[in-house]
């Protein structure tokens, strides 16, 4: 009830997966953490919802893993941000740059 219905981040990748989202004010930026616990498991493409924090615009999204630093396709609906990690192994950051 206190959420409204909608969580304030929604990834869709298992029980196994942990995710923990943190606001930094300058730069204005929303880092996400992703954890797979499951070592015997590679993800793909594992959709992200967050809710913005109010009259933020996105610029960009990038997301950083072991061995990868990728600009990844992002939009907008509602106040809310959906996005994809492109794989999971073990961890991934995603860096949400706000205006």
């Amino acid at each position: 009830w206190c959420l409204n219905g909608r969580p304030l981040v929604a990834v869709d990748a298992g029980l196994n997966v942990a995710v923990e989202i943190c606001e930094r004010q300058a730069p204005h930026l929303l880092i996400l953490h992703a954890v797979n616990y499951d070592l015997n498991r590679v993800l793909a493409d594992v959709p992200v919802s967050l809710k913005l924090p109010d009259g933020a615009t996105v610029r960009s999204v990038r997301v950083l893993s072991p061995g990868d630093d990728l600009e990844v396709a992002w939009a907008t609906d509602g106040g809310r941000l959906s996005f994809s990690l492109p794989e999971l192994k073990i961890y991934a950051v995603a860096r949400i740059t706000l205006e």
